[in-house]
């Protein structure tokens, strides 16, 4: 499975998740992200997807492209803790990323521009 290969190298190699960002991959992501239901099969795909997104945001030069991508990342994020809180995995890792994003001002306003942010967290616990 190539999403899961992309796993391994982004989280290996600076170079291969600076590539990844400069040629739009975020955006691709993301979009599968939204696009994965509640099925097994998606579950899976999504934790590949989730891993890419999670070594993107740990370092600063990455981090700051999930700030600048046509689907906004912390809504992305919002929706999936609240559709997969019942799944520890994903739920655990969106919340690991949405942290490191609201770390920087830019991140915080990215995540507090999240429709009905406060009354969706609410919901989830």
């Amino acid at each position: 499975m190539c999403i899961r290969d992309r796993g391994i190298t982004t989280r290996f190699s600076q170079n291969c998740r600076r590539r990844l960002v400069e040629q739009q991959g975020v955006s691709i992501i993301l979009e599968l992200m939204r696009n994965c239901n509640r099925s097994k099969p998606h579950q899976e795909l999504l934790k590949h997807a989730l891993a890419i997104i999670a070594h993107l945001s740990q370092s600063g030069s990455t981090l700051d492209a999930l700030h600048h991508v046509g689907n906004p990342t912390a809504e992305v994020l919002m929706d999936l803790i609240q559709n997969f809180r019942d799944n520890i995995g994903i739920l655990t890792t969106c919340a690991k990323v949405l942290r490191r994003m609201h770390s920087s001002q830019e991140g915080a306003a990215a995540v507090s521009h999240v429709p009905e942010v406060k009354k969706r967290l609410q919901g989830i616990a």
